[in-house]
């Protein structure tokens, strides 16, 4: 696979897995749309770790869209 094919790809990836982190996973967790991220008992500190963590390498993979072939080992 060329150089060029690589990194498109991996940014493609980035792109993904950013937008899903810092849009889609908290959404899915607070508003339950899929309507199996809480099990009971509720605790509200739960969603606030599960999405903190994932708002946390969503930030990680936009930094790592800049230049993917650097960041390889996180992506």
């Amino acid at each position: 696979m060329s150089d060029d094919k690589l990194i498109r790809a991996l940014r493609g990836g980035a792109i993904a897995w950013a937008f899903m982190g810092l849009i889609g996973i908290p959404l899915a967790v607070y508003f339950d749309f899929l309507e199996g991220w809480r099990w009971p008992p509720y605790n509200a500190i739960y969603d606030q770790m599960i999405v903190s963590v994932y708002f946390a390498v969503g930030i990680c993979s936009a930094m790592a869209i800049r230049n993917p072939l650097k960041n390889i080992s996180f992506l």
